[in-house]
């Protein structure tokens, strides 16, 4: 006695076969026969039913982008948020890239250099966006600076004590110094580390990815 499959739209037995794709006399559905050996590995069992692709268990294949279209993402997705000594290193690099490299740069989560520069304007001052960015020491120091003034300045108001009230006041200084240094700079220092993350990934020699 045969071995028989069972269609995957209405269940009704298929005699086995050597053809690669089978037919349910029931329903009137193809799908492809699990046993049949091929030349081609196929990822799923994807056919072309009428002007529409379908898989064995009615579901539409998941779209795979070519080398090129993958390309083409990834320079939509750099675009803004590398600086501009890297970006020739790195159109290069994913011009010669591989497949697994390509898909690796897909995934990388970059640092928005719009965001830093509005986390600079709204919550520099405790060191929010040099959290965002990874300086997470230079960060915390910010931040204490920042509590420092607060208490500094409500106690030696409290109490009249000018010692106090002179150490508020240089806090006061450092912290509005170092936040315009980081508006003005932390835009770029965000672009220049998206930069070297994706030099890195891309393989270029360490010495070209210093010099960003």
């Amino acid at each position: 006695m045969g071995k028989f499959y069972k269609c995957p739209s209405c269940g009704k037995p298929i005699e086995q076969s050597n053809e690669e794709i089978l037919i349910c006399s029931g329903c009137g559905k193809k799908f492809r026969n699990p046993s049949y050996v091929a030349e081609t590995v196929f990822e799923s069992n994807v056919l072309e039913d009428d002007d529409t692709k379908v898989s064995a268990y009615g579901q539409r294949p998941k779209e795979v982008c070519d080398d090129e279209t993958l390309r083409s993402k990834l320079f939509m997705k750099f675009a803004g948020n590398v600086s501009h000594d890297g970006l020739e290193y790195i159109v290069d690099g994913i011009e010669n890239a591989s497949r697994d490299t390509l898909n690796a740069l897909n995934c990388i989560k970059l640092i928005n250099p719009l965001r830093t520069l509005g986390l600079s304007i709204a919550l520099g001052a405790f060191g929010v966006d040099r959290f965002y960015v990874g300086y997470i020491g230079s960060g915390i120091l910010k931040l204490l600076l920042s509590i420092g003034y607060i208490i500094f300045a409500i106690i030696g108001y409290d109490i009249g004590d000018l010692l106090l009230l002179v150490l508020a006041w240089i806090f006061l200084v450092i912290i509005a110094v170092w936040f315009v240094v980081d508006v003005c700079t932390l835009f770029d220092a965000a672009k220049i580390k998206n930069s070297k993350e994706i030099l890195k990934m891309l393989g270029v020699n360490q010495n070209t990815i210093d010099l960003l």
